[in-house]
């Protein structure tokens, strides 16, 4: 038997009855400034790196993050300034 929810989390994303995805820009923009700490005294501190390796690191490791599912997002004036 399937159990009928008002919320359920798939694939990282909380999605309601409704098909609205609740807060969801505002936590893919924490879990990338998450991922981005991280990084911060391993690559972006490194003077050893060059700037091309930076941004590989962050076209790959930050960037994913904070676009995932970004096509679900609210089109809203209050999500763009998120």
């Amino acid at each position: 038997m399937i159990k009928q929810v008002n919320q359920l989390k798939y694939l990282g994303a909380h999605i309601t009855s409704s098909g609205y995805l609740h807060n969801e820009a505002r936590e893919q923009k924490v879990r990338a400034s998450h991922i981005a700490g991280c990084l911060r005294d391993i690559v972006w501190r490194n003077k050893y790196l060059e700037r091309e390796s930076k941004m590989r690191a962050y076209k790959s490791a930050v960037r994913p993050v904070i676009t995932y599912a970004a096509e679900r997002w609210p089109d809203t004036s209050k999500a763009h300034s998120k």
